[in-house]
């Protein structure tokens, strides 16, 4: 059955909470994305922290989660990028959720903007201002951290995109072999936070 606003989705001692309703626009807002705006956003809690998954809501849905969510429900340490971190979400959205680290799900030509037309700096400036400076950019297999919005997030794997792999024939049989969900995650988030002063 789907998931609704207020569920709690429980995995050894993990917490995972959805805080949305499916964003549903009416006949004057309706466009070519609205499948996007649709995300229904978790916050993760594992180990005292808590990592927000926004999924690839763009403005409209960003803004109804505004709206219809307490501020102090969005706020969290790590935060999922919304829409690979471009054509998304508002700077007020990332104020509320007041980030220590930013997960990019984002490919090396889109955090470089190569072909000038991609919102991605303005999102970097915006999380400059909100003084985050670690990042982690991860999309199709590839993973790369970057220390500050001003050092380059290079890529340590082939662009994907000249691959005949998928990113569910990589990363589903890496899932299999965890024998703790819990373990997993809280690795994840505690080698994350090792590396942000606070």
């Amino acid at each position: 059955c789907p998931v609704k606003k207020g569920d709690e989705i429980l995995v050894d001692d993990v917490c995972i909470t959805v805080l949305n309703d499916r964003y549903e626009p009416d006949d004057d807002h309706v466009g070519e994305r609205d499948g996007n705006d649709a995300s229904m956003v978790y916050r993760m809690l594992v180990n005292g922290v808590t990592i927000l998954f926004t999924g690839d809501l763009q403005v409209d849905g960003g803004n109804h989660v505004l709206e219809t969510v307490a501020k102090e429900d969005l706020k969290a340490d790590i935060v999922q990028m919304a829409h690979h971190g471009q054509h998304a979400v508002t700077k007020e959205f990332y104020e509320a959720v007041s980030p220590k680290i930013c997960l990019w799900p984002t490919p090396q030509w889109l955090w470089d903007n190569e072909d000038g037309k991609y919102t991605t700096p303005e999102t970097k400036a915006w999380m400059k201002e909100l003084n985050v400076e670690k990042h982690y950019c991860m999309k199709d297999g590839n993973r790369a951290e970057s220390k500050s919005n001003e050092s380059p997030c290079k890529l340590d794997a082939p662009d994907m995109r000249k691959s005949s792999y998928s990113r569910r024939r990589i990363f589903l049989p890496f899932l299999v072999r965890i024998p703790s969900f819990s373990r997993f995650f809280s690795s994840l988030v505690m080698a994350l936070l090792s590396t942000v002063r606070y």
